[in-house]
């Protein structure tokens, strides 16, 4: 190799570290932000018995807490407070909101009694013909939080 080709490379090299640099920097600055959200928050979730999922992103800050019963669901949500927004996972509730800088997800949780699960079959046109069935539910606004 020449001189301009092998300084190219080395550039290139040089380059790429830094972005794994960046990159691992960004990871470790995760994790210690998850650290610190458990070890800020631990009494109430030791008091509720919630765990967080063990599996977690190392590109961007959330904690999972999967398949809660509604009851702690409800109160792990009213403990860290907020509003948090909800979409229809099957016939179950998934939760997320914001809590001091961390993402937190509740997937799974069971609707409140109150809610009437409808559900939908709709044909789907496309060649072959398919049927697929939708969950909606029909909620009070209060029982949802």
């Amino acid at each position: 190799m020449n001189d301009e080709v092998e300084q190219g490379v080395e550039g290139q090299v040089k380059e790429d570290l830094q972005t794994m640099v960046k990159m691992y920097q960004s990871y470790a600055d995760n994790m210690l932000a998850l650290k610190r959200w458990v070890e800020d928050h631990f009494n109430v979730l030791a008091r509720i018995g919630a765990v967080p999922s063990r599996s977690i992103s190392w590109y961007s800050c959330y904690l999972d807490f999967d398949d809660l019963p509604r009851e702690k669901a409800l109160e792990l949500m009213m403990a860290l407070g907020g509003k948090w927004d909800k979409s229809v996972n099957g016939t179950k509730i998934d939760y997320r909101q914001v809590v001091d800088g961390v993402m937190i997800r509740l997937w799974r949780t069971p609707p409140p009694p109150s809610c009437r699960l409808i559900e939908k079959r709709i044909v789907v046109p496309p060649q072959p013909e398919k049927v697929v069935v939708q969950y909606e539910l029909d909620c009070r606004v209060e029982d949802v939080l």
